[in-house]
C-alpha cells in the first residue's frame, strides 16, 4: 500500500548529481523531464548534495542495478542508460511510459503574471 501511494504521488523520480558523476547528463535529464510539464511534479534528488550520499548510492545500485547517475525511475522501473532514455524520448516511448505510470504531460498549471 505504501509503495503504490509513493508511485501514485511521484510517478517520475530522478536521481542526479550537481558536481560528481556526470553533471551535463544530469542537466540534460532534468531539462528533458521538465519539458513535459508533468503533474504531479517529478521527485528530483541531487545525490551528491545529500548527507546520506554514502548510503544512498549503494542502495540505489542494489535496488536498481544501475551504478551511475543520472537515474530516472518511472512507475518503479529504472531507465538504465542515457542512450535508452534519449531513444525513448526520440521515439515518443518515454511519454507513453510516463503517462502509463500516472503522470499527466502538460498537466502542470503555469502561473500567469499579474495584470496591471
Amino acid at each position: 500500500m505504501i509503495i503504490e501511494e509513493v508511485w501514485r504521488n511521484y510517478p517520475v523520480v530522478v536521481f542526479s548529481d550537481l558536481i560528481r558523476g556526470d553533471p551535463p547528463a544530469s542537466r540534460e535529464v532534468k531539462a528533458m523531464i521538465e519539458s513535459f510539464k508533468l503533474y504531479p511534479d517529478p521527485a528530483i534528488f541531487e545525490v551528491d548534495q545529500r548527507t546520506d550520499e554514502p548510503v544512498l548510492r549503494p542502495l540505489l545500485q542494489r535496488l536498481t542495478g544501475v551504478e551511475h547517475t543520472p537515474l530516472v525511475i518511472v512507475g518503479g522501473s529504472p531507465i538504465r542508460t542515457m542512450q535508452e532514455l534519449r531513444s525513448m524520448n526520440d521515439t515518443g516511448r518515454l511519454k507513453e511510459v510516463i503517462e502509463a505510470a500516472g503522470a499527466k504531460i502538460n498537466g502542470r498549471k503555469v502561473k500567469k503574471g499579474r495584470k496591471h
